[in-house]
């Protein structure tokens, strides 16, 4: 009996087990790197008249069901959703409401779909539109997500959107996806005028979240009529969207003349003054005001005041208050405070250099619009050490240059004019007059040394830009992509002619935007309140520019050149 019940037992076993085998695609063999592809749709794409319950999807390998139901977007929305049925590769996706009559229906299959074994991604998002009337819309909008990982991105598009549009609560009502080429594609749209963003979801939830997404401003709303069914070209940078003004974190008085600040965010020091802050004991509320601001060593969301006159007593608390000071995308804080223990340690630590760009002894200095950079690691009489500064070449020929602040412990010497190619410079200066707030100097001479470039190694483009708007400003942009930071700008002529001389070789990514604010950079749009942000477009190429031969017949033609 006990031999009986074991052999049922291993038969049942085996029994299961060959039924949970099918339902697993095979293993071993070579790593599959290879993205799934939908190789069959029901019913086919622009289907009118259609009356089913469901539609079928078949794919090339067996995918993770997880990841495409999260991928699977129905426009318009369905209320109650949709219920899977799986067999192998293919899968039955039913509808759990009745459809509309005469609507039609965009299907999105996005990127998130995986393959089982590797999680491979499909490659591009797919969509399809069926009809349960006899007409079909056939609106369409498409366009390119520029990221360095572009795949997933979500595109949001919204139909006669309202004034009170808030992307972080009101859900789109077509969705689609990027490839893993930044494309995307709507289809099957009904006439009307639309709004689409790009939108990094990283919850999924087709919601903005405005501390957590990545998002792209439209720079211009689309109206499809049944002459204007379609639109290409519409082309998204993402950013991170801050709607908020910066916070004062923490103050913490390090010795009797500085205090470290810290913020919610990153805050360029030079868009703010000492004149945005100041302090007040808790006593008698008498209110002073610090005298420098500056970086220094400090980390990417802090900055430091200096107190030079200032009687600090360790008894007393104080205040810092902070008025009318903005970030970088120019969000708002009227008025903030935050209490800080008094500190009278003595400052006795000598200022001194910590940054120089370009490095001592740099060979490859441009000689066309020079800047040297000098950061001290404290604030330090900027006026008084000014007036020591010397520029000179190896033969002690005076250069005529400018020095401008950049913060109370920073600035640039900046040329005017030309400098030679291959040439030796120095620039020196007496940092006996770089006097800190507690008195502080390093009784020293600082001698800084470096060469320019060869005229050999500089290289050229020049061109036209065709079939674009002139009168909408544009502006030209070189981006080298192998080292960041090296970037030339041009603004083309009445007839779209353009130059950049003294260029770096290398390879270069070129794009062109219309500056519609005029302030010479591209601006990525807002949300909130909204503003479009300005039209771009990216050459389909990447171009290489080498040494000594320059570029002089490049031509941008925007009907055919952009991607």
């Amino acid at each position: 009996m006990v031999k009986f019940a074991k052999l049922i037992f291993i038969t049942v076993f085996a029994f299961i087990s060959f039924q949970c085998a099918n339902q697993l695609p095979p293993g071993g063999g070579e790593i599959d790197r290879e993205p799934p592809e939908i190789v069959s749709i029901y019913p086919e794409n622009q289907t009118t008249n259609f009356s089913e319950k469901y539609f079928e999807i078949e794919f090339s390998e067996y995918v993770e069901k997880r990841s495409f139901k999260d991928a699977i977007f129905i426009s318009p929305a369905l209320q109650h959703g949709i219920e899977t049925d799986w067999s192998g590769k293919s899968v039955r996706v039913n509808f759990l409401d009745t459809l509309r009559e005469n609507t039609t229906y965009t299907v999105t299959i996005g990127t998130d779909v995986v393959d089982y074994n590797n999680k491979n991604r499909l490659a591009q998002a797919v969509a399809f539109a069926f009809s349960t009337g006899d007409k079909i819309a056939n609106g369409t909008l498409s366009g390119t997500v520029f990221s360095d990982k572009p795949s997933g991105v979500f595109l949001f598009a919204y139909l006669n959107p309202p004034d009170t549009l808030n992307i972080s609560s009101d859900k789109p009502d077509y969705v689609s996806q990027a490839g893993k080429e930044g494309q995307f594609s709507f289809t099957g749209l009904n006439y009307g005028r639309y709004r689409v963003f790009a939108v990094k979801d990283e919850f999924k939830d087709l919601l903005f979240q405005p501390e957590q997404d990545m998002a792209g401003v439209p720079a211009n709303d689309f109206v499809l009529t049944p002459k204007d069914t379609g639109y290409s070209q519409l082309n998204f940078v993402l950013s991170k969207i801050d709607t908020t003004g910066p916070r004062l974190i923490s103050a913490v008085m390090t010795d009797a003349k500085h205090i470290l600040v810290t913020l919610s965010e990153e805050v360029p020091v030079d868009s703010f003054s000492v004149t945005n802050f100041e302090l007040a004991d808790t006593i008698s509320l008498i209110k002073y005001a610090p005298d420098y601001l500056y970086k220094g060593r400090a980390k990417e969301k802090e900055f430091i005041l200096g107190l030079k006159d200032l009687v600090i007593s360790d008894s007393a608390g104080y205040f810092l208050f902070a008025r009318n000071f903005a970030d970088a995308k120019g969000n708002l804080t009227g008025t903030d405070s935050i209490s800080i223990f008094g500190n009278t340690k003595p400052d006795t630590t000598v200022p001194s250099i910590i940054k120089v760009v370009p490095s001592y002894n740099s060979a490859e200095v441009t000689y066309e619009d020079t800047k040297i950079y000098f950061g001290f690691d404290d604030a330090v009489s900027l006026d008084r050490l000014f007036k020591t500064v010397k520029f000179t070449d190896s033969a002690r020929v005076p250069v005529k240059f400018e020095a401008v602040k950049s913060d109370d412990a920073s600035f640039a010497v900046k040329v005017s004019g030309s400098l030679k190619p291959m040439t030796d410079y120095v620039i020196s200066m007496d940092l006996n007059e770089a006097v800190d707030a507690g008195g502080n100097f390093s009784d020293s001479i600082y001698i800084y040394k470096f060469r320019t470039k060869s005229d050999l190694s500089i290289t050229g483009l020049y061109g036209s830009l065709l079939n674009h708007k002139a009168d909408k400003q544009p502006v030209i942009v070189m981006e080298n992509s192998e080292k960041q930071g090296v970037r030339y700008l041009a603004k083309p002529g009445p007839k779209g002619n353009f130059e950049f001389r003294k260029v770096e070789p290398g390879k270069y990514q070129i794009m062109f935007f219309y500056d519609a604010d005029g302030n010479g950079e591209y601006s990525p749009g807002k949300l909130d309140p909204f503003q479009y942000s300005e039209e771009f477009f990216y050459f389909k190429d990447v171009i290489s520019l080498a040494p000594r031969w320059a570029v002089t017949d490049f031509i941008f033609d925007i009907e055919k050149d952009c991607k």
